[in-house]
């Protein structure tokens, strides 16, 4: 006789969640459906911990392995991890404003060398000064009239 299965719900910790399952499917009396949980709890600890893996990315980049670890308090730990990711962030800033001024100082190269003091000079004489760009062009290609 066939009889209709019971849903059951089991909680399970990360780390024995494989070898839980495992010994499940060995006994063969679960049909086991896999669901992960959701809500606004579980997405709120789920930025934290990315935060904190993202600080601990952060900080071992520069480790210094003569520093020995310290005792610390829920708070101290998350106000840390919130300051790392903020010089992180921060960091990650600042390489892309050089990267841009490392870009616009190759674009301006060819203008050679001009002297910000001299252009002051001329300003205050009246005279404006302004500098273009334009593309080349090929004269073979226009008609004179």
């Amino acid at each position: 006789m066939i009889v209709p299965m019971k849903k059951v719900s089991l909680l399970i910790k990360g780390d024995k969640k494989a070898e839980t399952l495992k010994k499940l499917r060995k006994l063969g009396i679960l049909q086991i459906e896999i669901s992960e949980g959701t809500g606004g709890k579980i997405e709120e600890q789920k930025a934290r911990i990315a935060r904190i893996e993202a600080a601990i990315f952060s900080a071992s980049e520069k480790k210094n392995k003569n520093t020995q670890p310290k005792e610390a308090t829920t708070e101290e730990t998350l106000s840390a991890v919130e300051e790392i990711n903020s010089l992180a962030e921060e960091k990650k800033e600042l390489v892309h404003k050089r990267e841009a001024l490392r870009l616009e100082r190759e674009r301006l190269a060819g203008w050679g060398e001009i002297d910000p003091a001299a252009l002051q000079d001329l300003s205050e004489k009246g005279i404006q000064v302004s500098f273009y760009e334009m593309p080349r062009i090929n004269l073979r290609h226009w008609k004179t009239v």
